[in-house]
């Protein structure tokens, strides 16, 4: 009898080792001693080998092998059948990528982050091949899941093609952002023949069209909306984000209930960066702070008060979980900034892996050139990835635990320094300590400090040294 591992693989690393379903997106803990037994139920090795192997009474391993097998993680072989498993990596563990499969969209949003980077970007778009090629460099790095996105990820023409070869990988689509103006039932196909529980991030600005249409152009709420009913109509859920605007800050109460009946499973909202045609657009859609904190306010009190089936995300402040947890997270001195984007990247249209979505003009270094391991394993990106809060001019602020010292990338811009402070992000953090974290305390939410960072020899002079030359060629080529 051959113990085998059904649509599931052991991964992370040594203290954060866990079992995960790629199709459904489940992830169960696991202890060293239970990762490395699994990692061994490869078909190739039989319970007698394995109790052995690791001095296991062969009783207590049917035991938990059958544990496995109610929940259809695990079955057994009549004979040997080897599945060829990725090596167990050294930490630390690079978990998810965001991959834009594409820089092209069919829309020009007044709020778009990094319209220009995108159209350039697809100068140099990845081929099918080179997609291929990386997704294996992906599974020789053990990575769990990654994101689809563009740009507008369903212009992408071989988008079942690479939906295709990442489940043969293992590799989990956890979610596919998408305008929703553009449906193809060819990628809805390739996700219900691979039984992928993928979730649909899609963008709506407003309830009604002259809000949503006003952002994102005319005829576009109307087919947003259909494409919504029609991929939940396919058993797909649907996560709905919202970009808090002039336009529609004082609508959100009524925007949640338009999304609650549509069946949305869940509803972020965001504030706009000041990223790209945000700043052109600025004086016609930033809305006041005051209107923003009025908004989460009331969303708050009801969430909490009146929680309903749609989970609801406010910005990085509050999540319905909470209600389940009774807990939210507060971080240490040693803490990365960005603890959320730790454990992944994002690989853009032309190659470059960048340390996430806001960091869109900051390679890290190109596919074309180096492998993803070597990039990953890099002390340039782990110091972007480790840079701890104690380094930054937030260091003496005393909201500094809730806000983790905001984002870098806008420090960046702001500064043009990495570690300089995060201006754009007070406000909401001063929010959050005087108004949210109180309201929370009364349903009984109440905060836990995050564990200490492992040590890193970080070194902010080899990100500001990079995001310098960048600045300084961009300026060149202006000449």
């Amino acid at each position: 009898m051959y113990p085998v591992l059904n649509n599931c693989r052991v991964r992370g690393v040594d203290g954060d080792f866990f079992l995960h379903q790629f199709k459904k997106g489940e992830e169960f803990s696991l202890e060293k001693l239970h990762a490395e037994i699994l990692w061994h139920c490869n078909g190739e090795y039989s319970l007698p080998w394995i109790s052995k192997k690791f001095s296991q009474p062969k009783k207590d391993l049917l035991f938990f092998f059958n544990v496995l097998k109610e929940k259809d993680l695990l079955t057994f072989n009549k004979k040997k059948n080897k599945i060829n498993f990725p090596q167990l990596t050294k930490a630390p563990y690079l978990q998810e990528i965001q991959i834009e499969v594409t820089g092209q969209c069919n829309l020009w949003c007044k709020h778009c982050y990094a319209r220009k980077e995108f159209q350039k970007a697809t100068e140099k778009e990845l081929s099918t091949k080179e997609m291929y090629e990386f997704f294996d460099q992906m599974t020789n790095l053990n990575i769990s899941k990654c994101f689809f996105s563009g740009g507008e990820s369903f212009l992408r023409k071989d988008l079942p093609d690479l939906i295709n070869y990442l489940s043969k990988k293992c590799i989990g689509i956890t979610g596919i952002f998408t305008n929703g103006t553009i449906y193809r039932q060819d990628i809805i196909d390739a996700l219900i023949k691979n039984q992928l529980k993928t979730t649909f991030l899609v963008s709506l600005d407003g309830y009604k069209p002259e809000i949503h249409d006003f952002i994102r152009g005319n005829g576009n709420f109307k087919k947003t909306i259909s494409f919504i009913k029609k991929v939940i109509g396919q058993g797909f859920r649907v996560t709905v984000n919202t970009v808090a605007m002039k336009q529609n800050v004082k609508d959100l109460m009524a925007m949640r209930s338009f999304l609650e009946n549509l069946g949305v499973s869940r509803w972020r909202i965001s504030i706009p960066r000041e990223q790209g045609e945000t700043i052109v657009n600025k004086k016609l859609i930033l809305p006041p702070w005051q209107d923003i904190f009025i908004a989460y306010e009331e969303l708050l009190h009801h969430s909490l008060s009146s929680p309903g089936k749609m989970k609801i995300q406010l910005s990085s402040i509050f999540k319905t979980e909470f209600l389940k947890t009774k807990t939210y997270y507060l971080y240490q001195e040693s803490n990365s900034c960005c603890e959320y984007k730790k454990s992944s990247l994002v690989l853009a249209s032309n190659g470059n892996l960048i340390p996430c979505p806001a960091s869109i003009d900051i390679p890290l270094g190109n596919i074309r050139e180096k492998r993803l391991e070597e990039i990953w394993y890099s002390d340039l990106t782990q110091s972007f990835k480790t840079l701890p809060i104690s380094k930054t001019d937030c260091r003496n602020c005393k909201i500094k635990d809730y806000c983790g010292a905001g984002c870098r990338i806008i420090a960046w811009k702001i500064h043009k320094n990495i570690l300089a402070k995060d201006e754009n992000a007070c406000p909401l953090y001063h929010f959050f300590y005087k108004v949210a974290m109180p309201i929370m305390e009364k349903y009984g939410i109440h905060s836990k400090t995050l564990e200490k960072s492992s040590p890193y020899k970080f070194n902010a002079n080899i990100i500001n040294e990079l995001l310098l030359k960048n600045l300084r060629e961009k300026e060149f080529k202006k000449l």
